[in-house]
């Protein structure tokens, strides 16, 4: 496929969310060690777009999932034992469920 041929500039903010979704599906399966390398490309990613004169209003309108992936990886205790992350704080009896879960399930 080419989309795995293109190059971070092509797409940064879709190279970051691509990034951070590897790094989190890794943390599962981690069998050949590279989950803390695409962490560490993610992290690389993220700061570049912190030093770029992309707008949050690009951001948003780009629909990239950048949010809910961070979020993921917060709150995914292999992603948080493997990166060293800080855990999101759960309110009680609502752990492990998004917000929409949250919703649907009669919690929010």
């Amino acid at each position: 496929m080419k989309a795995y041929h293109l190059e971070p500039r092509e797409c940064i903010l879709g190279a970051l969310a691509a990034a951070m979704a590897t790094a989190l599906a890794l943390t599962y399966d981690d069998r050949h060690g590279v989950a803390v390398p695409a962490f560490r490309k993610a992290d690389s990613l993220l700061r570049v777009v912190l030093r770029s004169p992309i707008s949050l209003e690009e951001i948003i309108a780009s629909s990239w999932p950048l949010a809910s992936v961070l979020l993921a990886l917060r709150r995914t205790p292999e992603a948080v034992t493997k990166f060293g992350l800080l855990p999101v704080p759960q309110p009680a009896g609502v752990e492990g469920y998004s917000l929409v879960e949250r919703q649907l399930r009669g919690f929010a």
